[in-house]
């Protein structure tokens, strides 16, 4: 009975040394600790300054969660018709071959990357905020944080799981307890116009918010990414994508309403921190300390959120030919530890040296370019392999698939008309990525495409 015991709770290893032990659960805190960020307590002020009322700004969030779920309904099917781990390189490069998948790889690598060095700056101020003593030492402070969720995801893919699950029901909690505290607290009153924008409202103003909307929901794609990693993707990976949309687009709404409840519109209206002034009028100086602390909770559960994917989008651009080898090494743990390597020391560099700004900048464009490609991935494959294994199937083929192409493509192009210069700075990273992957490639052995986990 004992033996029989063990062997049950043996992990399964993959043919590339992961370790398939993840579930429903993982998912659900690796895409809250992905979408719920600092993000939460700043951008309700710029969403309402753009919408005019709090009603249109509740709509827009609203829409931004019914789009993502479209976007996720499509990616619940190739991520795991397709079950390796790496995201959505793995997904294009079977279904459009090797330039797209160069594109995309370099594309999510640059993004994440930017996206932790990012994390770890502000991880470090908020931090400094409790400890004062930290003040001068941003840039130690940010190499330490990403340092030590490295240290953490090096113990193997148990110890970075149960570090996700802990800091995402932290954070969660943390942020609910905000909310009910802000609904318990009596409205502030103002002398000004109960509704009162600065500015005109218009299509293009609304159109502003909605992207700040859409940015807020990045990081819905990832339980997608470890899909030779989880136990049933085909049931684990749909209910984690579809739940945690869910969940966050409460969470976003209750914000909001919890920030309007306590501050009138004209103040709450383009605040960089709303929640900031709400807790002012009753904690006085201590709210900056309280703030800090539940945004740096908000940080680590994001930070172990980007680490986790963006090892395994190394590790997938080595198994295809587009980096060395030595990234595909995968420890007893089942995390690939030269990828995370590569990724800390990347991210480091890039927090020492303030120079992940522009890129950061980039990642609303790069993202975007990501779900498009993975819609247009979707139908390829529909159209070129339609007895392909499909564990999950899209719910309402063709017309929600089409409908969620044609939002994203909308909103890329729309993002792209409102700033061509990010769009032109974002082509020219994806063209020099493209261009190194390529010289790189000539001497690399690859895994044959879509070859099995």
């Amino acid at each position: 009975m004992t033996q029989h015991s063990a062997s049950v709770e043996q992990p399964v290893r993959t043919s590339s040394g992961l370790l398939r032990v993840l579930g429903t659960a993982f998912g659900l805190a690796l895409a809250i600790g992905g979408m719920v960020g600092s993000g939460i307590f700043r951008t309700p002020g710029a969403i309402v300054s753009n919408a005019g009322t709090l009603w249109i700004a509740a709509l827009l969030l609203l829409a931004g969660g019914i789009q993502t779920l479209l976007s996720a309904n499509i990616w619940a099917e190739v991520s795991t018709a397709i079950p390796l781990s790496g995201g959505t390189v793995v997904v294009v490069r079977r279904a459009f071959g090797d330039t797209a998948a160069l594109i995309t790889g370099w594309t999510d690598a640059l993004a994440s990357v930017a996206s932790s060095a990012q994390l770890s700056v502000a991880g470090a101020g908020f931090l400094a905020a409790i400890l004062p003593g930290l003040t001068p030492y941003p840039g130690l402070t940010a190499a330490a944080l990403t340092i030590l969720v490295a240290l953490i995801n090096w113990r193997g893919v148990v110890m970075g799981e149960a570090a996700q699950m802990v800091a995402s029901v932290a954070k969660a909690v943390v942020i609910i307890g905000l909310v009910v505290l802000l609904f318990r607290m009596t409205p502030l009153a103002t002398s000004a116009p109960a509704a009162a924008p600065d500015r005109a409202i218009t299509i293009g103003t609304m159109l502003i918010g909605y992207q700040l909307v859409y940015g807020a929901y990045a990081g819905w794609s990832l339980p997608g990414y470890f899909a030779e990693e989880t136990t049933d993707p085909g049931r684990a990976i749909p209910r984690a994508l579809f739940w945690s949309v869910v969940g966050v687009t409460g969470l976003y709404l209750l914000m909001l309403v919890a920030l309007a409840h306590v501050l009138p519109l004209t103040l709450l209206s383009g605040a960089d921190f709303p929640a900031g002034i709400a807790l002012a009028n009753v904690l006085g100086p201590t709210s900056g300390v309280v703030l800090a602390f539940i945004a740096l909770v908000t940080v680590l559960s994001c930070q172990n959120a980007n680490v986790m994917p963006g090892t395994r989008i190394m590790l997938a651009t080595a198994r295809a030919g587009y980096a060395p080898r030595s990234l595909t090494h995968v420890n007893d743990g089942g995390t690939p530890e030269v990828a995370l390597l590569v990724f800390t020391l990347l991210c480091v560099g890039l927090a020492l040296t303030g120079r992940y700004e522009l890129v950061f900048i980039l990642m609303g464009t790069l993202n975007m370019a990501l779900t498009a490609i993975s819609d247009l991935a979707y139908f390829q494959l529909r159209r070129r392999e339609p007895t392909l294994t499909r564990p999950f199937r899209a719910i309402g083929h063709p017309w929600l698939p089409l409908l969620a192409l044609l939002l994203d493509l909308g909103i890329l192009l729309a993002v792209a008309i409102a700033d061509p210069w990010g769009a032109i700075y974002a082509l020219i990273a994806i063209v020099i990525g493209v261009v190194a992957a390529r010289l790189s490639r000539k001497s690399r052995t690859e895994m044959p495409i879509g070859a099995a986990a």
